[in-house]
Parts: structure tokens; C-alpha cells; sequence
């Protein structure tokens, strides 16, 4: 499965249940951050290192904190 693909179903399932700035909240590091760097990528694929590398590589460490977080 690519990981936008598993990001639709993810989010699809979680509108009914959390507030909207909770799902505005995802929905902004999902697409600032995530979908650039994940987009087309199968998430089996994805090994640990990578995901290391990807927030080592964040400016801000608050930015790198909520992007992971929304990974996660």
C-alpha cells in the first residue's frame, strides 16, 4: 500500500471521531510535511533510518516534533 493511500484511509476513518482542529491540525503536517517526503512510497518500504534522516533534516525542532508525531 502507498503511503497516501493509507493516509486517505486513515483520515477517512478518524473524521468522525476527533475535533476539527484536531483533524486540521493532522491534516496540515500531513500535507506541509509528510505527503512531500512519503508520496508514492510503500509503506512497507519505509525502514527506520529514512524516518530518522527525515527529521534530522527539519530547520525547526517543533516542526520536526508535530511532523513525526502525525507519522507516527
Amino acid at each position: 500500500m502507498k503511503f497516501e493511500d493509507a493516509v486517505t484511509a486513515y483520515m477517512s476513518d478518524k473524521r468522525g471521531r476527533l475535533r476539527a482542529c484536531t483533524l486540521a491540525g493532522y491534516e496540515s503536517a500531513i500535507h506541509r510535511h509528510l505527503l512531500p517526503r512519503w508520496s508514492g512510497v510503500e509503506l512497507e518500504s519505509i525502514e527506520p533510518e529514512q524516518v530518522q534522516a527525515w527529521v534530522d533534516g527539519f530547520e525547526l525542532p517543533g516542526a520536526a516534533l508535530k511532523a513525526y508525531k502525525t507519522l507516527r
